[in-house]
């Protein structure tokens, strides 16, 4: 059984620096890092990558909030309309997928860039960051799931439970090891992005039938019903992908010219 810790908090410019705050932010920087780094290597335009990363963050916290609101909390909404302005005040991960896929595809649009192909380097950045992201959740605890005597239980104060974030955490470790492994070999447009839905959603679907205290709409947890069309979605990149042969060679560190080509190949 896994003890009940905290992490200490911080006074930085006169605000408190929650562990779940620090964390995050250490993961989106982490994210940047390791996403720019990718599109770098796809010969890709890391100016352009960068002004969407900050879109996706600015969408994503957004999406985050206003979907918690709307689907977890819709009492909240109906007595007081304005908390969908206090962004801070509950956020749902898949509402920021949604509000950053969003963002992201307005900017690719605006600016004629591949989505797609830009979606494919992002996610060695996100995969990463998002275990530290779930390992804020982890030190708050704030995703009990139901009592048990699990092997990696956390001994919460009344009785061992399930913690959510603890094995979201397992999962992007496990989902980032299987995308550094398979960036070793040269990979359709769509493959990266395709699996990682696919992984991820498979994984939500089926961790949150753990979760204690969710609201559930006709048995599923929202964030379940939108893993299984995150899950379509991730299919229909991977058969669409593999369909259009398009490939982008990762760049060798000695070499720095490359083009994408159509035919499949890139030199």
């Amino acid at each position: 059984m896994i003890p009940y810790f905290t992490l200490p908090a911080f006074r930085v410019m006169g605000q408190t620096l929650y562990p779940y705050t620090y964390l995050v932010m250490a993961g989106m920087v982490l994210s940047y890092v390791l996403a720019q780094r990718r599109v770098r290597k796809l010969e890709l335009h890391p100016a352009l990558s960068g002004v969407g990363l900050f879109w996706i963050a600015v969408g994503g916290f957004v999406g985050a909030h206003v979907f918690d609101v709307v689907a977890y909390h819709p009492e909240l909404l109906i007595s007081n309309p304005r908390i969908l302005l206090s962004i801070w005040a509950g956020v749902s991960s898949f509402g920021g997928f949604l509000g950053g896929t969003l963002a992201f595809y307005i900017y690719s649009r605006r600016q004629g860039i591949w989505m797609l192909a830009y979606l494919d380097a992002l996610v060695f950045g996100f995969a990463p960051g998002w275990i530290l992201a779930r390992g804020g959740c982890f030190a708050s605890h704030d995703h009990p799931g139901w009592r048990t005597d699990f092997v990696l239980a956390v001994a919460f104060p009344g009785g061992a439970r399930h913690d959510l974030g603890l094995y979201e955490m397992i999962v992007a470790a496990a989902i980032t090891g299987v995308l550094y492994a398979l960036s070793r070999k040269e990979r359709f447009v769509g493959f990266f992005v395709g699996l990682t839905m696919t992984l991820y959603a498979t994984a939500r679907f089926a961790l949150d039938f753990l979760r204690a205290f969710d609201k559930r709409w006709a048995g599923l947890t929202p964030a379940q019903w939108l893993s299984l069309v995150m899950l379509a979605v991730g299919v229909m990149f991977l058969v669409r992908g593999k369909r259009a042969g398009v490939f982008l060679r990762p760049r060798p560190e000695d070499n720095e010219n490359g083009e994408l080509k159509e035919d499949g190949q890139s030199t």
